[in-house]
């Protein structure tokens, strides 16, 4: 008896190691692959080596395996080591996943609704977290997402959310293209309705621009600081193209005591140099002038004030004169839309960096 248990357990151990080499990315409908004896397998080999290691006790070696789109629903891959494996866009519902080592597995896309949830650590070094998905239930993803908190893994933590919130943006623009119902068969409501197209397409369309654009839901908690900092620039050389025009839109900076007297910003009212106008006199007025744009935008980005806080009046304490700079025209207009955007920016990247605003 032990000696036949004993060749039972090393037979099954080499077909599992044969099966887990050879199997590629296959369709689920057409998942088969010979392995080195010239014998076709297909899932179900794959599923009976598991459930004899599940009766035998041992923990399944399918390191480095390609289950890329395998259709694992209601798998026991109890215990299993899926160190590496690629599981890119696999068919994971109900699969058995308690105590499962998934450390750099490729999960991206892959349908993820098991019915127990893998070993912490060994998920955590996963790839493509972010990439997760499910068809209807969102329970599993919940609950790994609230591991994830409680053990610390913030990076992991906002990943997953990332995840459940592009699912839901998908589920809404999916119902915002369509017309029916999906129990009832019914039409469905175009406006006077919590689930009608308008409100279905509107939150899927301001979820995308204002939270999934700017900061992924959380996962890139830096990307609106560097989006604040790519509009700073651009409206600073919009400023300084605007300064060198002779139309409506103009700069003016005021000096003296109160009331500022104002005058228009340009080449002229920047005093003029002796001698003749060379090249390097021409760069000095240029960065002169390039520097004043550059420190309008920078006010009015922070053209943030609350009660006796006001950073725009900061920003004026730090330099040598008391002057003041104000925008006439379009100038003006985009001045008013980048301070808007600014102080958006500097708010999502204050709440998605110290809290939780989609957890």
């Amino acid at each position: 008896m032990p000696s036949a248990a004993i060749s039972r357990l090393l037979q099954s151990g080499i077909l599992l190691l044969v099966v887990a080499a050879r199997l590629t990315g296959q369709t689920p409908n057409n998942f088969e692959k010979k392995d080195a004896s010239g014998t076709t397998r297909n899932l179900s080999d794959l599923q009976e080596i598991l459930r004899k290691h599940q009766q035998l006790g041992i923990k399944a070696d399918l390191s480095g395996a390609h289950l890329s789109g395998a259709n694992l629903t209601g798998a026991q891959l109890s215990g299993a080591v899926l160190t590496g494996a690629i599981l890119d866009h696999a068919d994971l519902r109900d699969a058995a996943l308690n105590g499962a080592q998934l450390s750099g597995a490729n999960l991206g896309g892959a349908l993820f609704e098991p019915s127990s949830l893998p070993e912490l650590r060994g998920i955590a070094a996963a790839k493509n977290l972010e990439l997760l998905t499910y068809v209807a239930n969102p329970d599993a993803l919940v609950q790994l997402r609230q591991q994830f908190r409680d053990g610390g893994f913030r990076e992991q933590e906002r990943k997953i959310t990332y995840a459940l919130k592009l699912r839901e943006a998908e589920l809404s623009w999916k119902k915002c293209r369509s017309t029916k119902l999906p129990e009832e068969g019914a039409a469905r409501a175009i406006l006077w309705s919590s689930d009608s197209v308008l409100a279905n397409c509107g939150s899927s369309v301001l979820n995308k621009v204002f939270f999934d654009w700017t900061c992924q839901y959380g996962m890139s908690p830096g990307r609106p600081l560097i989006l604040g900092l790519l509009l700073w620039f651009v409206c600073s050389l919009f400023y300084f193209g605007v300064i060198h025009t002779s139309g409506e839109s103009q700069l003016k900076r005021g000096y003296g005591r109160t009331p500022l007297r104002f005058e228009r910003i340009s080449l002229q009212s920047t005093g003029q140099l002796k001698g003749a106008r060379s090249l390097i006199q021409l760069f000095w007025h240029e960065y002169l002038l390039l520097r004043t744009a550059m420190f309008f935008s920078l006010m009015s980005t922070f053209n943030i004030g609350f009660r006796d806080i006001n950073f725009g009046r900061w920003l004026k304490s730090l330099t040598r004169q008391e002057f003041d700079i104000k925008a006439v025209g379009w100038a003006r207009v985009v001045a008013g839309w980048q301070s808007l955007i600014s102080v958006y920016l500097i708010a999502l990247w204050v709440l998605t960096y110290f809290g939780r605003p989609f957890g």
